[in-house]
């Protein structure tokens, strides 16, 4: 994420949110919701994917895992809304589920190494991505997930992304039997407290992926 070497104009003019919020307020619903904010990523990002996955994760689930439900998807045939994830511990499962901070990957060996799915997304040409946890009571409830071709971001695109989630966050609800993973090795990363939401997002590397 190099602003010098990956120039990019503004995501959002003032124009674009103005009539963005102006939908929005009339959506009742996250279909209706996710629409408009798709179609607002899709003319800055041609080619973008763009999910939304509830943190499914019960009681009843493995211990271990992070168990993530996709609740709205702007590609279906590809990724149909009833899919489902297991996640482990990682870095990626750290940063988002933990920390509560937003992920940043970009390059295909990324991909690779965090995703299960690479393959798809290699053909569907998808280079980087942005994974924002949609937090409620400093739990994360939810990630809203955008995925784009071109192989590194430009900060205005990482902040845009983050003000669309925020935006889309209101119609998402946490699961009611919903359990926090991993809790214990996040204190014992952060060393107590664990840490507030940062100014910059984690930028992930194939060393971080592993």
């Amino acid at each position: 994420m190099n602003p010098a070497e990956h120039a990019s104009p503004a995501m959002l003019s003032n124009a674009t949110l103005a009539t963005l919020i102006d939908a929005l307020s009339r959506c009742a619903n996250l279909d209706q919701a996710m629409a408009r904010i798709d179609a607002v990523l899709r003319t800055a990002m041609p080619g973008a994917v763009v999910s939304v996955n509830l943190n499914a994760t019960t009681p009843d689930d493995a211990a271990n895992e992070v168990q993530l439900q996709r609740i709205w998807t702007s590609h279906p045939a590809e990724y149909p809304a009833t899919g489902r994830k297991r996640k482990q511990l990682t870095h990626w499962t750290d940063t988002l589920f933990v920390r509560g901070q937003v992920v940043v990957g970009e390059g295909r060996a990324v991909l690779v190494q965090t995703f299960d799915d690479h393959a798809l997304m290699a053909r569907l040409g998808l280079n980087a991505f942005i994974n924002v946890p949609l937090l409620q009571a400093g739990r994360a409830i939810a990630t809203f997930n955008v995925f784009g071709t071109r192989p590194a971001w430009h900060a205005d695109e990482v902040a845009a992304v983050r003000l669309l989630a925020v935006l889309a966050s209101q119609w998402i609800s946490a699961l009611p039997a919903l359990v926090s993973r991993f809790t214990d090795v996040a204190v014992h990363i952060a060393q107590s407290p664990i840490p507030a939401l940062p100014a910059l997002p984690t930028l992930l590397t194939a060393d971080d992926a592993a």
